[in-house]
């Protein structure tokens, strides 16, 4: 990989990571074209079609991923939450299910098994798709900087969802940065770690914890 390549599969990823899914796939698509049979870069390329919500496109990048490289737990994880976004529990669930043989992590595995149990009844499913309509919303609307009305709105996709632990961090980072009600990000990104150990959410709870007691010694 030069450093052109490289420089921008840097770019995507970071755009990835802040939910900067148009920008993450401009970049990332320049990194596939380059190097399409690289592992990891028609992976990363769909995770961003996903954001998206091109998901037929990020089915095929995700799916040739898998049968190019092989099993594992993140493809089967990926695959999961492309359907579960898509609206298809039938397929998330079955996804998830592969994903949950092969989990060697406490939050993974009770998140999977939580959207496990909310794919198995419509009921419950048409509350987890209000869930990514309201987490939708609260994204716009950061973007907009009406940011009390995108804290409605994140708290609302928690609500309607409960393993919405990207609602969850983004709702965490709008108390710290915006509000300085450190306490409450606390709050909201240890319970998003009971479902995930992103690192960008544990690097979140870090940063929250310097914060109060930086407080705690003024």
């Amino acid at each position: 990989m030069g450093i052109r390549t490289r420089m921008w599969k840097q770019k995507g990823l970071n755009m990835l990571a802040r939910n900067q899914y148009g920008q993450a796939e401009q970049f990332l698509r320049k990194v596939y074209d380059e190097e399409p049979h690289v592992q990891g870069n028609s992976y990363n390329l769909g995770v961003a079609l996903m954001g998206l919500k091109r998901f037929e496109e990020a089915q095929e990048l995700l799916m040739n991923d898998l049968q190019e490289f092989g099993e594992s737990f993140d493809r089967f994880r990926v695959l999961g939450d492309l359907y579960y976004m898509w609206g298809h529990p039938q397929d998330a669930a079955s996804w998830y299910r592969k994903a949950l043989e092969l989990s060697e992590n406490e939050a993974e595995e009770r998140m999977l098994k939580r959207r496990i149990k909310k794919c198995a009844s419509p009921e419950s499913f048409s509350s987890v798709m209000k869930g990514h309509e309201a987490f939708d919303e609260g994204n716009r609307l950061i973007i907009l900087k009406q940011y009390d009305d995108a804290v409605d709105a994140f708290s609302q996709a928690i609500e309607y969802d409960s393993t919405q632990y990207l609602a969850m961090n983004n709702l965490g980072a709008l108390y710290h940065m915006f509000y300085k009600e450190n306490e409450k990000a606390l709050k909201v990104f240890t319970k998003a770690r009971r479902y995930s150990s992103m690192p960008s959410l544990v690097k979140n709870i870090e940063v929250v914890k310097k914060a109060l007691a930086k407080q705690g010694q003024e």
